[in-house]
Order: C-alpha cells, then structure tokens, then sequence
C-alpha cells in the first residue's frame, strides 16, 4: 500500500534521537502510547543487536512469550501481523516463526491489547503489529543467519535466509527456513496422591526424543502501477517430518493389585501447509483515504502413522501384552474474502467501514487396528471420522475524531456464524454484536501525560477438536473426548491505561468470561484407574488485571526494562456453585549493559506464578538467560551466544480429580538448559526504501488449525 505522507513524516521523527520544541528538548522513547495501543521503536541500540522478533516482543509492554505463543496483558489467542499481513500459526510454530526477523531489520511494534471493530471479533488476545524498516530501491538487501541449540535434551540447526528487491514498481520479499533436529529429548514423571489412606499408588516415567526436519518458503510481490493503486500476491509452502519414538513405564497399585506396564510407542507425522494471498490497494484522495480488497486461500494436510506396543505383567498372573496402531488424516480448508474502505472526512472526522466472509472446513480421520491372535482388527472405540464446516459473514463500521486534547474512537461489528458437523449432530446458528470504545486524553500539549480508557466485547469459539465426540487414547491409563455441545466463550473487557513520560506505563482492568471453556480432568466411571480430559464451558471466570512497565537508565551503557502483571482469577464453575479465586503474577525482567558500541551482554529473568485452568495447571516457574553479542565487519557480521535456563529449572504440572491428584514433572528439550551459538550476516546493495508486504485478511481461523491448550491467564 503507497505509504500516506503522515506516515513517513511521524516515522522519520520517531527515529530521532532528539527534536526540539518550543526550546524544550524531548528525547524520543523506546516505547509510547498512541491512541489504541503501546509502539516501540528501535532507538535504544541494545534493541536492534541481533535480536530476533520473538526476543524483542517480550520486551513490548504487557506481552508474554514463550513455548504456548504470544499474549497480551495476560491473555492467550493474540495475533501477530508482519507489515500488515497476518501470520496464521499458533503457539510454539508461532514463536518458531518470530525467529526468522532480525530486530535490525524492523522499525517498530505495535502492541494493541484491545481491537477496534476492524478485526474479527475472535481477537480476544489482542493484536502485535510488526513493521519492517526501510529496505532498497533498485537494488536488493537481505541476511544469511544460521543458529545452532545445544544442550542435554536438544542438537538443533536452524539455517534462515531473506532476500528483499525493488526494480521500477515492481518489488519482490522472500524468506526462507529450516529446522535440522538431530535429538529433542522429553523426559516426563507423573505420581499419584490418592485422597483416602490405604495401599493405592500410582507412578510412570515416559521417555521420547524428537528428530524433526522442517522446511518454509515464503515469497511475495508487489505491483504499483501508480501513487493510487497496489497490487500484492504473495504465496508460502512448508513441510514438517515429526518422528518421536518414546518408552513409557508405569506402575500402579490398586484394590491389591499390582501391574506394572512397559510400552513403546513409535510416531511419525508429515504436515503440508500451502496458503496464497491477493489484495487490491486503491488510495481515494492524497490525506489518507484507502480502498482494500484481499482474497485467502490455505490449505493444510497432516498424515499419521502410529503404533504402540505394550506389555503387562500382572503380580500372581503373568504377562499380557498389547499392540495396536493407527493411521491418521487431517485436511484443512480455509477462504476468506474481506473488502474495507476508510475515509478521511471533513475537519478532524474519519470512518472506516468493511465487509468479511470466510469459510472453514475440516475432515479429520482416524483409523485404529490392534493384533488379535496375530490378526489386525478394527477398534471401533478409538476411531473416529470428524467433519465440520463453518461460515462467518461480518459487517464493521467505525467512527473516529480528535476534540482537542480527547481521541475518541466508536465502533460496532456484527457477525453471523453456522456451523455444522458430524452430519448433523453439531449445528449452529447465532448472531452477534460486538461494540467497542476507545477515549485518550492528553493532559499536556507534548503528550507527557496520558489517560486512556477503553472497551469490547470479543467472541472465542470452541476449535474443532474440543467438538469431536469421540475417544482419543493417549496411553492406557488417559484419553481425551470432545464435547459437541460446547457454547462459545463470550469476553468482556475493559480497561484504564496511563502513561507518564512516554515510558513508565500502569494498566488495570479486567477479562470477564461467560462460558469460558477448560479442559477439565475426571476419573473413568468404568475404570476408576484411568482418567480422561473434555472440554467444558465455566459459568463465569473474570480476569482483574494490574500491569506496570516501568524501563531504568543507570547510566549510558546500563539498562533495565521491567515488566510486572498481577492478575485475581475468579471461577464459578456451574451456575449457583461459590467462587474459587486465584492470584497469579508475571514478572520479566530484562537488564543490558554496552561494554562499546558492538559489544552488549544481557540478563534476563522472567517468572510465572502457579497458572490454573479448572482442575489443572502449571506450577511456578523461573527461569534466568544470559545473552553475550558482538557485531564486526562494520555491524554486518554478528556472533551471539545465549545460555538459556541457567539454573535447569522444570516445568511442573498438577491435575485434581475426586480420587487422586496427579503431580508431572517434565524436562524437554525446549525448556532446559542449552546453549545457542548464532551467526548473522547482512548485506546491501542501493538506495533505501521500504519493504513493501502483501496484507493478508484471515485473522484467528487459521489458529484453530493447531490449536492447542494454553492456560489463559
């Protein structure tokens, strides 16, 4: 999209050091507030040393991450935009993703914690914007990087290259990827604490290791026929080869009983992800005014081949064994097609309005053998054949206007969902209405002062799987079931934000839930031994947030950003039952010290408090890394060297049924100790200009893809 002439002149004066007005000398911050949202902006050296995307946003305000993929003010299901087009992966794929971005190579971050009526009203998680520096024009640029992780647990290679061009008004983007993991170890123990005395017990012990090949091009360009108009397309393939042979080993103790169960278990998964994007860009006037049209199209497919073998030896009965496998196929299907237009109107006046449809379709299928009398016969139970199709169609108008010193911002979406699946066991028709607010006051005209209030009502509907009725086996002594009749989670939120200096941030408000859906943990009615996961709707469950960002400048060489989030988690189960509540915290901290100008260190501690979700949950966990970084050949050759986790620390689970409690600890090759050793080259050739990016219109549909449970804290 031609760049609006506001635009270019806010980005050159942000990328100021310092600017004088009306004799007062103001150096510009890393971070500010403006309007909506909190933008970071690359002009503390330390930021643009070889970090890469997922590094830099854990210094944004309010935003966590990690393995599970991106939140904002403690809120699970955000979505990350890089140049205006959305990157549909979630939780760890997501993090893998961010990785490829090296921070020299962007201008700034947009964290926006609640969305307008402009996106879909699934965003409950908020939105990170990503938007790359200025880049060439009639030349090309681009980087070589290649990373390796070692450790007790990982031996990965990561080879990542970019290439950006622009000849006449044509310009081209691509990127490419791999992931070489010759060992990802997992070693997993879970014991049993059974709540009434006697000679019950429980404890397994599962060992895996992961050899993962993966591969992604990613490719895009861009036609500007004139100042007016834009065309993009942009296309990207990957390829993922999972195989995890694992052991496991349990020994259990109940009603006199022992029997003790050795298993084995071989994995293998291939994926294939293909998506093409169009948009159509036409700029109405030259104060701003845009036309847009963009057309998705993704499809992905995910083959299994699965087998497990186990053996029981039964005290004073002998030896048992057991053997079955599986085949699995996966298809996913998604268009969408989103036309938006916003107009700048007469004085301070602007509105925005747009229509979206998509269309969702998902066929799963699992069938499972086991070995009879050295016979292969179906099993029923654990097969299963899943199909769903949904359809979202969203109208969206948006008003805006500045009176003085106050922005204020209104909107209102609506969008009509139908899902159907199973034939028709699950069929689902509804309408909603999502409004928002957004009111800024500056208390000063050099905006040393903000105060911004805001609110929206956002949607999350049930993934796929949590809808499938049937049986999963994870072992055999655990499975999971879906729950057909799962109503979508309706969220609240509101907030009151305040900024003092441009840096130093104080955010509370709140996340209220209505039919919040959790993965909850029972006991098998027929073998009490087993317990099985379903998805259920919580009546209500409020999320009361404070949050405090707060950076420190010791001196020209030594920095601290700190971040700090409290959150009081209030569930009500059923309707009528009492309140449980919970106090959760997250704090990161992250310390730099320049030694010159192409030597940094850098310490950095994050910790979690003990997360719930209904009878589960992750138990506390801090964790501390070390970052030393050098940059030589005129800033285009980077070495880095990063110990993550000095102190090894675990990651512990903990689940809770009427019987027992089950206590997990895990080490796995992403989360223990290891040390990353990078090397990063750029290279140039002509004149800058800015990297244009084909704008992708599918928002959180592609997240169901994959999705996985995440404590939404």
């Amino acid at each position: 999209m031609p760049l609006h002439a506001q635009e270019v002149v806010n980005d050159s004066i942000y990328n100021m050091l310092e600017f004088t007005m009306n004799e007062v000398v103001v150096s510009a911050e890393t971070v500010s507030r403006e309007g909506d949202r909190f933008v970071m902006r690359m002009t503390d050296p330390s930021l643009t040393l070889n970090k890469d995307a997922a590094e830099l946003l854990r210094l944004a305000p309010g935003v966590w991450v990690d393995d599970r993929g991106v939140s904002v003010n403690g809120t699970a299901g955000t979505k990350v935009y890089v140049n205006e087009r959305e990157v549909h992966l979630n939780g760890k794929a997501l993090t893998d993703y961010l990785r490829n971005f090296r921070s020299s190579d962007i201008l700034r971050v947009e964290v926006i914690p609640q969305v307008g009526a402009e996106f879909s009203a699934d965003s409950q998680g908020g939105i990170v914007k990503i938007t790359l520096r200025r880049q060439l024009k009639g030349g090309l640029s681009g980087n070589l990087q290649l990373s390796t992780s070692q450790g007790k647990y990982i031996s990965a290679y990561n080879p990542t290259g970019t290439i950006n061009a622009r000849s006449g008004k044509w310009s081209f983007n691509t990127l490419a990827s791999g992931q070489l993991m010759e060992k990802g170890k997992d070693d997993m123990g879970s014991t049993r604490q059974y709540h009434t005395p006697g000679e019950e017990s429980f404890e397994a012990f599962i060992q895996s290791d992961k050899q993962l090949r993966t591969g992604m091009v990613q490719a895009g360009i861009v036609f500007d026929p004139d100042m007016r108009n834009s065309f993009g397309l942009e296309g990207s393939y990957s390829y993922q080869s999972d195989r995890t042979p694992s052991q496991a080993e349990a020994l259990l103790h109940e009603n006199g009983m022992e029997i003790h169960t050795t298993g084995n278990y071989r994995m293998h998964e291939t994926t294939r992800n293909r998506s093409l994007t169009f948009n159509y860009v036409h700029q109405l006037d030259t104060i701003g005014s845009t036309l847009k049209f963009i057309v998705d199209y993704t499809d992905k497919n995910n083959q299994g081949d699965n087998s497990y073998q186990a053996l029981y030896n039964l005290a004073n009965i002998g030896q048992k064994d057991s053997l079955y496998r599986s085949e699995a196929s996966s298809t996913y299907k998604i268009f969408t097609a989103d036309f938006s237009i916003s107009k700048k109107l007469r004085g301070k006046w602007r509105f925005d309005a747009g229509a979206k449809y998509t269309h969702n379709q998902m066929n799963d299928n699992v069938d499972y053998e086991g070995q009879w009398q050295g016979q292969w016969l179906p099993l029923p139970l654990y097969s299963y054949d899943m199909n769903y199709a949904e359809r979202i169609a969203a109208l969206y108008a948006i008003v805006s206007n500045n009176f003085g010193p106050l922005n204020m911002t209104v909107g209102l979406r609506g969008e009509h969902t139908h899902t159907q699946g199973q034939g028709r066991e699950v069929r689902k028709d509804y309408t909603d209405f999502f409004p928002n607010l957004n009111l800024t006051y500056a208390f000063d005209p050099l905006q040393l002062m903000l105060l911004t209030m805001q609110y929206s009502r956002s949607i999350e509907r049930p993934n796929f799987n949590y809808l499938n009725p049937n049986r999963i086996q994870f072992d055999e002594y655990s499975y999971s079931v879906g729950n057909p009749t799962l109503r979508p989670t309706y969220i609240n939120k509101l907030s009151l934000t305040a900024v003092w200096h441009y840096r130093y941030i104080l955010s509370i408000g709140g996340n209220l839930h209505k039919d919040l859906v959790r993965e909850r943990t029972q006991t098998d009615a027929t073998n009490p031994s087993v317990t099985y996961v379903m998805p259920q709707n919580n009546h209500r469950e409020n999320h009361w947030f404070a949050m405090l960002s707060f950076p420190v400048k010791f001196s020209k060489r030594w920095t601290m950003n700190g971040y700090f989030l409290g959150v009081r988690q209030d569930i009500i189960g059923s309707k009528g039952e009492s309140t449980s509540g919970h106090w959760l915290y997250f704090i990161n901290q992250h310390m730099s010290y320049r030694f010159n100008h192409d030597w940094y260190l850098e310490l950095i501690y994050s910790g979690q408090s003990r997360l719930y979700s209904a009878n589960a949950g992750i138990k506390s966990l801090h964790t501390v890394s070390l970052n030393a970084k050098k940059q030589l050949l005129g800033k285009r050759l980077t070495l880095s060297l990063e110990i993550y986790n000095l102190t090894n620390a675990k990651t512990r689970f903990f689940t809770h049924t009427e019987s027992f409690s089950t206590h997990i600890e895990e080490r796995a090759y992403g989360s223990s100790r290891y040390a990353k050793l990078g090397i990063q080259y750029n290279f140039s050739a002509g004149k800058d200009f800015k990297q244009r990016s084909v704008e992708s219109g599918q928002d959180e549909e592609k997240k169901r893809l994959n999705q996985v449970n995440q404590y939404e804290q």
